[in-house]
């Protein structure tokens, strides 16, 4: 470490240090190897089958800045591809007291086709609360309700330029495809 480096070290925040520590951190644990399926999820991250889920409970962001944010963190914003997974992420929403949180999807190019944000495939499953997407002024994200609403995590389209939590996902496991 030179001069430099030591001081641009001390003089960033705690929070910019640890985010650039965690990075780091999730850098070298999920370099792929030769494995299908990596076990390890970073700190603070909760494994469910092949993936690993973070919500950013001390951010309020925007749809593009949690994009960005889970992008920091080799992530993507949730994709939520079945019933399973759903009633997973739902349950950990509950448990951990989140409140309005991002899905990583949106219909910001053609109104009502909901495609996923990070590599713009269209979205197979889904769970709107009744009357959703009602495709009102802006609304073109999705996110997970409140709770304590009687919408209890069920999806709703939502102005992408209101602040929510970010839920975060890695995929640790990959398909491989049998030939022959």
């Amino acid at each position: 470490m030179n001069i430099l480096s030591i001081r641009l070290w001390f003089n960033m925040d705690v929070k910019m240090r640890c985010s650039l520590l965690f990075t780091v951190f999730s850098l070298v644990l999920f370099q792929k190897g030769n494995s299908e399926c990596n076990n390890i999820c970073p700190v603070g991250w909760t494994r469910f089958q092949g993936s690993c889920y973070f919500v950013g409970f001390q951010q309020l962001l925007s749809f593009v800045e949690s994009a960005h944010f889970c992008k920091q963190h080799n992530s993507h914003l949730i994709h939520v591809d079945n019933a399973l997974e759903n009633t997973f992420i739902k349950d950990y929403l509950h448990k951990t007291n989140a409140g309005r949180s991002w899905l990583g999807m949106s219909d910001m190019d053609i109104e009502g086709i909901w495609r996923w944000y990070d590599n713009n495939e269209i979205v197979s499953f889904t769970d709107w609360y009744p009357g959703q997407p009602d495709k009102g002024d802006n609304e073109d994200c999705a996110t997970f309700a409140e709770y304590h609403s009687d919408h209890a995590y069920l999806w709703e389209d939502y102005p992408c330029d209101r602040k929510h939590h970010p839920v975060c996902e890695i995929n640790v496991c990959t398909e491989t495809e049998i030939i022959g």
